[in-house]
């Protein structure tokens, strides 16, 4: 999991290697739960709608002041096999993240829309040939509007942008914390800092 640098993206990658010698389906489900707001209790003030050819998932918070129109998106580039934007239904009454009821099921029912508390739940199917590997990234983040959200969307699809931007954010963070070298001699610290 990482988030890109000069966006409001995260991507959780995940690399499905079939190490059997048969042919393996399986299904990844990722799964969120909105806030769109300062805290939790700003979920309920949410709505989902429909998802678009752009935006496997989206949610828009309708009645936050301070983030009134802001559009929070959950998307794959792999076909859905389901997704939903009830917390109930994927929970289950009085369920656990450690064993959601949603899961038990052949997929998800698609259920999306306000009025309920809300969640965003995207499964996708993945077929692996035997020793065939596969990458499943899941790209969560935020926009002001429902066009910006799309516009960010299709900038990061693909593998391969992921990949790009987890290339950008680990020379970023090598540059920043290899930049200062403490070494100790005695009670005495001395400090250099050293270029990239």
């Amino acid at each position: 999991m990482f988030v890109a640098l000069d966006a409001p993206v995260k991507f959780s990658r995940l690399v499905l290697r079939n190490t059997g010698d048969r042919a393996r389906r399986l299904s990844a489900t990722c799964y969120v739960e909105w806030v769109l707001g300062t805290c939790a209790a700003s979920r309920p003030c949410t709505s989902s709608p429909k998802p678009t050819r752009s935006v496997a998932h989206c949610l828009r918070a309708t009645y936050s002041i301070e983030f009134s129109g802001r559009v929070g998106f959950l998307d794959c580039d792999w076909p859905q096999a389901g997704l939903s934007g009830d917390r109930v239904e994927f929970l289950g009454r009085n369920g656990t993240l450690a064993d959601p009821a949603a899961l038990r099921r052949a997929r998800l029912s698609g259920r999306l829309g306000g009025g309920m508390d809300p969640c965003g739940a995207l499964q996708v199917s993945v077929e692996l040939a035997p020793g065939e590997s596969r990458e499943v990234v899941f790209r969560l983040g935020a926009e002001q509007d429902a066009k910006a959200a799309t516009r960010r969307v299709q900038q990061y699809r693909g593998v391969r942008a992921a990949n790009v931007e987890l290339a950008r954010v680990t020379q970023h963070w090598r540059t920043i914390l290899g930049s200062l070298r403490i070494h100790s001699r005695s009670l005495r610290w001395t400090c250099w800092s050293t270029a990239g």
